[in-house]
């Protein structure tokens, strides 16, 4: 493999931000110290600064800058190497480890494949049900498997129906304007419904484990711990249902231009029943790495015991405890499992699950380590773990204190839905054009600092920023979904700009409605 052709202008560009970016990180660390901000608070905020002007602009590769801090904080006296190097290993980063095995284990098989053809097929071939089945395939997908995988499948399956449409109209103009107006909604749909289907599950998309991550990182206590971590379960509940908000406000949006007046013939329902009979039956692989994929769902669902409206579903962990603790007394597993633990679990099990190849007639296994080792993204493993440096060095050195009680102070005199508005209106805009990760990692140790300097639970910003940052609609840059479907050439950038705007509001309003009605109660935040 060799390096990408290198051009006197992007060399130029490179050495350009790496410059901009020292000369920002000098001025802040020579500066004269502000009032209430140590020395290694403030070599850690030009360090910071450093960080989020390569991130945004991705002048060296994100997660080269995510290794800043295991250089730089030794260096500068903010955390020793061994301190800093704690968080880019922990819980949360191997419960993405297990989620991304789960993933690539139901791409290997084509289960995937399998699930989109077949929402598809039930839902008709009408304008509005090729958009609304496209979108729920996607949706039901990435909650499990990352965006960007759950969006280039669908693509080249859009793709496929579009070639094949027989669009009904009154002359030649209106046929070319009616299937452009379907094509723009169907790209759109799947990009967009990528992005919501990763808000409802813990490990749909990595500003979710930032969250997860973040109170392990931080050096929390036990009692801090046990209050403000979220379980998979717990996140499915509160998030869910402003998914499906979600979800239900971008379908109307984008099939309000082709509402009326477009029409199709038999093409696009004979093209996706052609692709779902083409599978053939379900094969032996397929079939127990859905019994896998069903269980760990089951495991993550069901962990730790949910009480809403003082009604208590005891979950496996409290349930395990109870049985052992009547073997051996005192026994509790409360503070020793994790999401994580099942997930590896579950991992390990796919390397030993057998599976008998019928056309090669030989033995494979659920999972190899050549294919995940291949597979697995250790871009955005390395990623979580800057995010979790920072973090960590913000609380340790105070750097988050300080931005936090400046930023209460200016928001001090907001209501609390205004509150939340403002937060969830930044972090909406700002992911237009930042990496969303980097975007949540510099900002949590902020908000939470900000809501205690407000005497609010921190989670009351936290939660409606994380999932803010899944609401970038604009731009094709703001995420990769909107960057692959954009590719297809099907679309401009003022279809995704006029069209995303409306839908950036929308996420306002539903994720600033949501958290004052839904999310406070789920997780009592008070």
């Amino acid at each position: 493999m060799t390096d990408p052709t290198l051009d006197d202008q992007s060399l130029s560009y490179r050495w350009g931000i790496v410059f901009v970016s020292l000369i920002l990180f000098l001025g802040i660390v020579l500066s004269p110290s502000p009032a209430g901000l140590n020395a290694e608070g403030q070599r850690l905020a030009g360090v910071v600064a450093l960080m989020a002007i390569l991130w945004c602009t991705q002048s060296i590769p994100l997660a080269v800058t995510s290794l800043i801090p295991l250089v730089a904080f030794p260096f500068l006296g903010i955390q020793s190497a061994g301190e800093v190097s704690k968080s880019y290993m922990n819980s949360t980063i191997l419960l993405y480890v297990s989620g991304f095995a789960i993933a690539i284990g139901v791409e290997r098989w084509g289960l995937h494949r399998r699930l989109a053809l077949w929402v598809l097929s039930i839902l008709g071939t009408g304008p509005k049900r090729v958009v609304l089945g496209f979108m729920l395939g996607t949706a039901l997908m990435s909650m499990w498997i990352s965006n960007t995988a759950s969006a280039l499948l669908m693509l080249p399956i859009a793709l496929a129906v579009l070639a094949s449409l027989n669009v009904q109209g009154d002359d030649q103009h209106k046929q070319a304007i009616m299937t452009k107006r379907f094509a723009v909604a169907l790209l759109l749909g799947i990009a967009y419904s990528s992005s919501i289907g990763g808000m409802s599950t813990l490990i749909g998309t990595p500003t979710n484990g930032v969250y997860a991550g973040y109170w392990s990182s931080t050096g929390a206590t036990a009692e801090e711990l046990q209050r403000y971590s979220v379980s998979l379960g717990q996140w499915f509940l509160m998030f869910f249902p402003m998914s499906v908000l979600m979800f239900i406000g971008v379908w109307f949006v984008l099939c309000l231009p082709i509402w009326r007046g477009l029409t199709f013939g038999h093409a696009a329902r004979n093209e996706i029943r052609d692709q779902y009979l083409g599978l053939g039956r379900m094969s032996v692989g397929e079939f127990r790495m859905m019994i896998v994929f069903m269980l760990i769902a089951c495991l993550w669902m069901t962990r730790v015991s949910l009480n809403v409206g003082g009604f208590t579903l005891v979950g496996w962990e409290d349930g395990l405890s109870a049985l052992l603790d009547f073997y051996v007394p005192g026994f509790n597993y409360k503070g020793l499992l994790h999401d994580s633990t099942a997930g590896l679990l579950m991992m390990i099990v796919m390397f030993l699950v057998p599976v008998r190849d019928e056309e090669t007639e030989t033995n494979q296994y659920l999972m190899n380590w050549e294919l995940l080792e291949h597979k697995l993204p250790w871009g955005i493993l390395l990623l979580f773990g800057g995010g979790f440096a920072i973090a960590d060095a913000c609380s340790s050195t105070g750097l988050s204190s300080w931005l936090g009680e400046m930023l209460g102070q200016k928001m001090s005199t907001m209501s609390s839905t205004l509150q939340v508005a403002s937060v969830t209106t930044l972090v909406i805009f700002l992911t237009e054009f930042t990496s969303n990760t980097a975007t949540i990692s510099t900002l949590l140790p902020i908000l939470e600092k900000t809501a205690l300097a407000l005497s609010l639970d921190p989670r009351f910003l936290m939660l409606p920023a994380t999932i803010a940052a899944s609401c970038a609609f604009m731009l094709p840059i703001a995420t990769p979904p909107n960057a692959i479907v954009f590719s297809s050439n099907k679309l401009t950038v003022w279809d995704m700009m006029k069209t995303g705007f409306l839908l950036n509001l929308l996420g306002i309003l539903v994720v600033t409605g949501m958290t004052m009605l839904w999310v406070v109660r789920v997780v009592q935040v008070s």
